[in-house]
């Protein structure tokens, strides 16, 4: 008899409420200021489920959308050995998930790995970005766009010469209207190195490719990225 137990796996998120401001938490409890802050005071929100079923999850990403005023939670769903997608759920902004999670990039004995995703307030667009593991040797990068409403994503690969890229993050540039996508370069088993993409959205275009760190036999890993629009400049960060 098959064993009807199952072992749960959640993934899981909390608010934190600013330091700085006024205000009044979802519970009516006044909001802190940084001068009163102490250990016990509600700034931090219980967790919250996102998703609870027997797959694994692991590495999530969240993005806010001004538009609608809510959020977009991303994660690697593992299915199988050999198959992981890529799913997402709708949070609102009082914490509490809009509908059950979805598929954004799933296919039958496929791997979708590292998600990362930003929001673009302009077409109301969420753009996640995410690693696609075609085979044991090649591993592309490929991007999804979801409307700021809906479940229906379309998704893209920009192809490179080099077969193995992984660990994308990205963010937006509102004044250029482009992403910039900052992933790590295999190599060989001890060598990495960081490098960048340029893409414009409208119409979809890669416009650059840049490198940005480390030279065989150095090892770069695990980059993250930001935008500054003040002063119209990237910070890229990696070990």
């Amino acid at each position: 008899m098959k064993s009807t137990a199952l072992k749960l796996a959640i993934l899981s998120l909390v608010l934190i409420y600013s330091l700085a401001g006024a205000g009044t938490l979802a519970s009516g409890t006044p909001q802190p200021s940084a001068a009163s802050l102490l250990p016990e005071d509600p700034w931090i929100s219980r967790p919250i489920e996102v998703a609870v079923n027997e797959y694994d999850k692991s590495n999530p990403a969240a993005a806010y959308n001004s538009q609608q005023n809510d959020y977009l939670v991303v994660w690697e769903q593992y299915i199988k050995a050999g198959e992981t997608a890529i799913y997402a759920s709708r949070v609102g902004a009082n914490g509490k998930p809009k509908g059950t999670p979805f598929p954004i990039r799933h296919v039958s004995g496929k791997e979708f790995l590292h998600p990362d995703v930003v929001y673009q307030p302009s077409q109301d667009m969420f753009w996640i970005y995410y690693t696609y593991m075609e085979d044991s040797t090649n591993h592309n990068l490929m991007f999804s766009w979801l409307p700021g409403k809906g479940d229906e994503a379309s998704y893209f690969v920009f192809s490179h010469d080099w077969p193995r890229n992984w660990y994308p993050a990205l963010t937006y540039n509102k004044r250029a209207g482009e992403l910039l996508v900052v992933y790590e370069k295999y190599l060989e088993s001890f060598s990495r190195t960081i490098e960048a993409d340029v893409l414009k959205l409208s119409p979809l275009e890669r416009l650059a490719e840049i490198d940005i760190a480390g030279v065989f036999p150095e090892m770069r890993r695990f980059p993250d990225v930001v935008y500054n629009q003040v002063l119209d400049h990237y910070l890229a960060a990696y070990t």
